[in-house]
């Protein structure tokens, strides 16, 4: 299945953005796609690739850490050669398409940006695509 990255046309009528602001989303995540391609964090106890990030909590007092999903090691970020690769949810998490594919697109909305209007929605997409530099 293709990804929406691979189409800025689609990823901007799905996403209800500009489409400049579009190709600029989609450059970016194909480029993180191809570095982490090159550059695959491993686990330093078994060596496999089936690492991801556990969030932290303020409550409890731990940070966020990645942990293996074959032996179940947690790791600090420092210990994990290329960690900055590491995948949040098996792909980057991107808040404009999650926002944006909710059942009621303007509940999306309100919940990201505080609003429901057109203007304030691509302002916030605006600050997470562009902002991520």
């Amino acid at each position: 299945m293709r990804s929406i990255y691979d189409n800025p046309y689609k990823y901007a009528c799905v996403c209800d953005v500009p489409f400049e602001l579009a190709k600029i989303a989609c450059k970016k995540q194909r480029h993180l796609d191809k570095e982490y391609a090159k550059h695959i964090p491993r686990c330093p106890v078994c060596n496999s690739k089936k690492l991801y990030i556990v969030s932290g909590s303020y409550e409890e007092g731990y940070d966020a850490y990645v942990e293996c999903g074959e032996c179940g090691s947690g790791f600090d970020f420092e210990e994990v050669p290329n960690s900055e690769y590491i995948r949040t949810y098996g792909d980057d998490f991107d808040a404009v398409v999650y926002f944006s594919t909710t059942e009621n697109k303007k509940n999306g909305w309100r919940e990201a940006c505080g609003s429901d209007k057109y203007e304030d929605w691509v302002k916030f997409a605006k600050h997470m695509i562009i902002g991520r530099r």
